[in-house]
This record gives structure tokens, C-alpha cells and sequence, in this order.
């Protein structure tokens, strides 16, 4: 790819035109048919990665030039890992198991607590049962035996409220984007929980182990976040409601791709 290029994925396509879907842009590219280079628009489809050149049409707005079919096992990600080491977390709401079958896009939200790696101040994240790791026959089903089994793929238990785990963050380029762009405008800074998503989250296994080998720094944390556990708990045993136990988990988590 060469350095005025950029990577995206059809996100809609017509019969004259369509719209490609970018990393780290908050609005879809346009683009013209007659852009397309070394392939046609019958081999476009949604979800087709792409390479293109940006351009600013005649009205303003950022167009689509040069389009190309991206080289064979190009994966465009709109979202992406937070480098570094995984955070600690507590559970201040546990998501729940979904029923089988449902649909993981409609899944109940749980919400991990945890102290801003820059800051130091007190945060939230939205999760998803789906994104909770735990060893295999965690939840206790008999390991498969014999030539012929079929290996077993436990379900992870749901995390309970307080219990400590390890997670990552997971950014979704184009959200983050967007909420840059309004706070420029002036607009009131978006939460995060609007473009991140906690990931990858696994319960500690052995607390103090754990703990002691990540260092005093996250042994302080997991203090800190203890005691905000139980100044929720005190709240929440005055009558303060479930609300001051976490946010509202309304918030949309970032797409995965």
C-alpha cells in the first residue's frame, strides 16, 4: 500500500456508487464507480476490503479515488486492542449469561470498575459475557474421554459482583473519532464507555498470587477498587438505589470486527 493510501470496507454499494466504512474516520467515504481501479463493481460487495486515495470533491467533502480490491487476506479492523499489559478490573455489575440461542448483538451489558491508567480516577467499562475468558471445564463439565470425544467447550461462568479480573480495552476507531470531533465543536466530552468496550476479561484465579507478582502499583489498585466497593455497598444498604452501584448500561459497546 503505498503512503497516501488508505485501507476501508465496502459498507454499502448501488448500482453508480457506494460508501466505504474507514478506520479512524466518523463518517463513511463516498465513492463514484468510474473511481474504481483494476476491478469492477461486480466484484464489490459489503464488507469488501479495499485500499483508496482520499480527495475533496467540489462541494467539500472527502470522496474515494484510485479504489482497489485490497491484496488477498487483507483484514480491516474499524476497531482495535489498547496496547499494553491487561488492566485490573472489579465487577461492579455481572453481565449475565445470554439464553441459547440469542442473538450476541442484543446481549445484557455487565460494567467492570476500574482506575484510569493515566489519570488514576475511577472508571467504568461496559462487557459482555461472551468476552469472559475461563480456564477449560471451568464450569465443572466432566472432561471428554476416549479416541472418539468430542472435546468440551465449557461455558465461563458468570462473574459475580466484586470479583476481581484481569481485561482489556477494545477502541472502536470510528466512535472515538466521532466523539474528537464533537469535543472540538465544544460539545461535552463523551464518556468512554460511547467507543470502549472491556475485553478479553478473566477472572484472577489465584488473587494473591497474581497480585503480588503484578507489583505494589496494581496491588494498591486492587485495594482502591475494594474500597470503592464498599462505599457502593454501604450506599446501596442506605437506600440509594441500585443506581449507585454503576452506570446505565445503555451505552453502545464497539463493534468487533
Amino acid at each position: 500500500m503505498q503512503p497516501d493510501q488508505e485501507e476501508g470496507i465496502v459498507s454499502s454499494c448501488r448500482k453508480t456508487y457506494g460508501f466505504l466504512s474507514v478506520p479512524g474516520r466518523s463518517r463513511d467515504v463516498f465513492f463514484h464507480m468510474s473511481a474504481l481501479e483494476d476491478c469492477i463493481p461486480e466484484q464489490l460487495r459489503e464488507g469488501t476490503a479495499v485500499t483508496f486515495r482520499a480527495a475533496t470533491d467540489a462541494s467539500g467533502k472527502t470522496v474515494a479515488t484510485g479504489v482497489r480490491l485490497a491484496p488477498v487476506g487483507t483484514r480491516v479492523r474499524l476497531s482495535a486492542l489498547e496496547p499494553g499489559p491487561p488492566l485490573l478490573g472489579m465487577v461492579a455489575k455481572p453481565a449475565p449469561a445470554p439464553p441459547p440461542g440469542s442473538n450476541s448483538g442484543s446481549a445484557a451489558k455487565g460494567i467492570l470498575r476500574f482506575l484510569d491508567p493515566a489519570s488514576g480516577n475511577p472508571d467504568h467499562l461496559l462487557y459482555e459475557h461472551a468476552d469472559v475468558i475461563s480456564p477449560p471445564n471451568a464450569t465443572g463439565a466432566a472432561p471428554s474421554s476416549g479416541a472418539n470425544a468430542s472435546p468440551t467447550h465449557a461455558s465461563p461462568a458468570p462473574l459475580i459482583t466484586g470479583q476481581l479480573v484481569w481485561f482489556q480495552i477494545l477502541t472502536d476507531t470510528r466512535a472515538a473519532q466521532m466523539a474528537a470531533e464533537a469535543s472540538a465543536r465544544g460539545a461535552p466530552p463523551a464518556k468512554r464507555m460511547a467507543y470502549q468496550a472491556a475485553v478479553r476479561v478473566r477472572p484472577l484465579a489465584e488473587a494473591e498470587a497474581e497480585l503480588a507478582a503484578a507489583g505494589p502499583a496494581v496491588r494498591q489498585q486492587a485495594v482502591v477498587l475494594e474500597l470503592l466497593q464498599g462505599v457502593v455497598q454501604a450506599k446501596q444498604a442506605q437506600g440509594s438505589g441500585p443506581s449507585a452501584g454503576a452506570p446505565s448500561t445503555t451505552a453502545t459497546t464497539p463493534a468487533r470486527s
